[in-house]
Parts: C-alpha cells; structure tokens; sequence
C-alpha cells in the first residue's frame, strides 16, 4: 500500500525537528518497523515500512494520523511525499524493501 502527499515548504523550516516528532508519535505504533527518509529535490520523501495483514487499508492510518499531527501543527508549509510500505504484501521483506530507494537512510527501526 502506498501513499503520498505534498504541501509547499519554505526555505527556513527545521525539518530535522519536524521528522524527530514525528517519528516520536509513529514509533508507538505497532504496526510501524522502520521509518526511512531520502532527500529530493523538492523535500523529502518519507518511507514507512509497515507489518500489517497484507492488503489492510487501516494499515496506513497510524502513519497518516502522525503526519498530520506533526505537519498540521507546524506554523509554516512543508513539502514532503511519504509512502507506506506493507511488508506483509510480499513473500518476503527483503522483495518488499526492493521498492525502497537504495539511497534511502533509516532515521528510525523498531528493535524486537
């Protein structure tokens, strides 16, 4: 399942902090393994990696409710594309992280 979305950013956003909070609200989530971020050239572009029964549509809900609580709570605009990605759609999670961007960084991994 992926997702994406955009809003404009300007210039002089903390974007360091605005991802920190959000990966302190979706980290509590369960279903959220790991949260990647590779840099484009209009803002970054967040990866939600997922383990939720394969074709779940309620899977993506913790990551759109922390976005929106960190982005919508930020006094100025923010451009990001994020996608969510449920390794439970795939044989296995190494087939499912083929979609990734090779040069993505994981800015958070559930440790289990």
């Amino acid at each position: 399942m992926e997702t994406e979305t955009k809003t404009r950013r300007p210039q002089s956003i903390d974007t360091k902090a605005l991802l920190s909070r959000y990966v302190d609200k979706v980290s509590r989530s369960v279903v959220v393994k790991e949260v990647l971020i590779v840099e484009g050239e209009r803002g970054p572009v967040i990866w939600n990696i997922v383990e939720a029964p394969p074709l779940d549509v309620e899977a993506a809900d913790p990551v759109v409710d922390a976005l929106t609580s960190v982005f919508s709570e930020s006094p100025l605009d923010f451009l990001f594309d994020f996608s969510v990605l449920n390794i439970s759609e795939y044989p296995t999670a190494e087939e499912a992280y083929q979609f990734v961007p090779r040069r993505a960084k994981s800015i958070w991994r559930r440790n289990e």
